[in-house]
């Protein structure tokens, strides 16, 4: 793709396997046609050439139409003065496909609460 356009990042090198053994629907999912492999990860070569990396295409949740990499939302939370540690995870949700969910591991002793952190990300 393009330099600053998202796609797939596939690599191809000699040290790489070239088959999963005894599987080869597993060998056929991983690999293109020109043998390589697919990291199932999303990202960019920016202007310097630098391959910036989003996330795991997997873990990405969709919500409607919207698209979101687990890493953008931690980023955001993980700011927060009183947030120890996150985690965020899509669940199932019928009206949106997905929902996602964060897992706050708050500084010990806080008395932060949901609203607040929802505030801080605002």
């Amino acid at each position: 793709v393009p330099l600053g356009t998202i796609g797939n990042i596939y690599v191809k090198t000699k040290g790489l396997m070239k088959r999963y053994f005894g599987d080869e629907k597993l060998t056929n999912d991983a690999f293109d046609s020109n043998g390589f492999f697919n990291m199932n990860d999303s990202g960019y070569f920016n202007k310097n050439g630098d391959l910036i990396v989003f996330g795991r295409t997997k873990d990405v949740i969709v919500r409607g139409e919207d698209y979101f990499h687990p890493t953008w939302i931690e980023q955001v939370i993980r700011r927060c003065p009183e947030v120890n540690d996150v985690m965020v995870v899509k669940v199932p949700d019928v009206e949106e496909d997905q929902e996602i969910c964060a897992c706050v591991v708050l500084v010990p002793g806080s008395k932060y609460s949901v609203e607040q952190i929802e505030e801080f990300c605002k």
